[in-house]
């Protein structure tokens, strides 16, 4: 019998998101470098900016979450 691999949602998830800000800062004219270029981890950017490059990383909810939970309006801030 043959194993399905099983899907990583959350990596999927964050591959199309970095795919659409990758984009988005190219087309408004930043030099967008993938972060494994500097030894980071798979997925994040530099993106270069007119004075000092900024680091951008996708972060999914931590193990056996989906989604981030919102703080209660009485305790946000």
């Amino acid at each position: 019998m043959k194993k399905n691999k099983k899907v990583d949602v959350k990596h999927v998830a964050k591959s199309e998101v970095m795919t659409i800000v990758t984009k988005a800062l190219a087309d408004a004219g930043y030099e967008v470098t993938d972060g494994q270029a500097y030894g980071m981890t798979n997925g994040t950017i530099v993106v270069g900016g007119a004075n000092c490059d900024v680091q951008l990383k996708p972060i999914a909810p931590k193990a056996g979450h989906t989604r981030y939970e919102r703080l209660p309006e009485d305790e946000e801030e």
